[in-house]
């Protein structure tokens, strides 16, 4: 498994636990950081070398 891998996975993790929560500012936290992690997995494949992944939503 790949850095950029373990990185979506911790973002997937991370908008979940934003879906999950009561608190409306823990929940924007949370779908930051998930954006941030998805963006710095895209970045890790690009100085690998692999191509940029097809947007999902």
């Amino acid at each position: 498994m790949s850095k950029s891998d373990d990185l979506r996975k911790e973002a997937k993790e991370a908008g979940k636990r934003g879906d999950k929560t009561k608190s409306l500012k823990e929940g924007a936290r949370e779908r930051k950081r998930e954006k941030a992690l998805n963006d710095m997995a895209d970045n890790e494949d690009w100085l690998d070398g692999k191509p940029k992944p097809k947007a999902s939503k």
